[in-house]
């Protein structure tokens, strides 16, 4: 989608939304309504990146061998008590956003109402400038989380020479890791779509 082409709420937001959906995030779209068809697709689409996360922390706790990572054994286990936090916590945020996923639908039209009445006391919101802010944060995230992992799987395989990563454990082991920092960047998001809300409303009563 190009930028000078965004003219609301739905259409600035979908970079992030799309980065979410490749994640496993977003299991919802900007309809507002659901057919049955898209309740299925919706249910495989969860079970899917479910099952795919459920094997990215199997392989990393039960087939590599990860007390070579570490050089003490309570290091060890507790970054293995760590990672199955997150993976409860990304499955928890999985089905949470599929369950509230009409909520959430109901809140992007909210904030769509919300402009047009904005409109009519001032100038309207920029949603250009949202959309490019979004897309800038959305790129960052990927770009900075794809640089970590060019830096530390080297070391990784210089620190242990033996240990050969294979692209089936690194791909679903990476988009764990991605999917947990996500969790983490959508407050990030929603501030910024609820700043310009908020600038307009005091530009407005000013």
């Amino acid at each position: 989608m190009r930028w000078f082409l965004v003219k609301n709420v739905y259409e600035s937001v979908q970079p992030f939304m799309n980065l979410l959906g490749l994640i496993g995030l977003a299991p919802f779209g900007n309809r507002l309504s659901m057919k049955p068809a898209d309740r299925c697709l919706e249910m495989v689409y969860v079970l899917v990146y479910i099952g795919l996360y459920s094997y990215a922390i199997y392989a990393f706790l039960f087939v590599a061998n990860v007390a070579d990572f570490h050089l003490s054994v309570i290091i060890g286990t507790i970054e293995c008590i760590n990672l199955s936090c997150q993976y409860l916590t990304m499955v928890f945020a999985i089905l949470f956003a599929w369950t509230v996923k009409g909520r959430i639908v109901s809140i992007l039209h909210m904030l769509h109402e919300c402009d047009l009445q904005l409109s009519t006391f001032g100038p309207s919101i920029d949603h250009r400038q949202l959309h490019m802010k979004v897309s800038i944060l959305a790129v960052g995230i990927v770009c900075s989380y794809l640089l970590l992992i060019a830096v530390h799987l080297p070391l990784i395989m210089e620190l242990v020479p033996h240990v050969e990563p294979s692209l089936k454990e690194i791909l679903p082991s990476s988009m764990f890791g991605l999917c947990f920092l996500l969790q983490i960047c959508q407050f990030l998001f929603f501030l910024l779509v609820l700043k310009d809300r908020y600038c307009a409303v005091n530009r407005a009563f000013r």
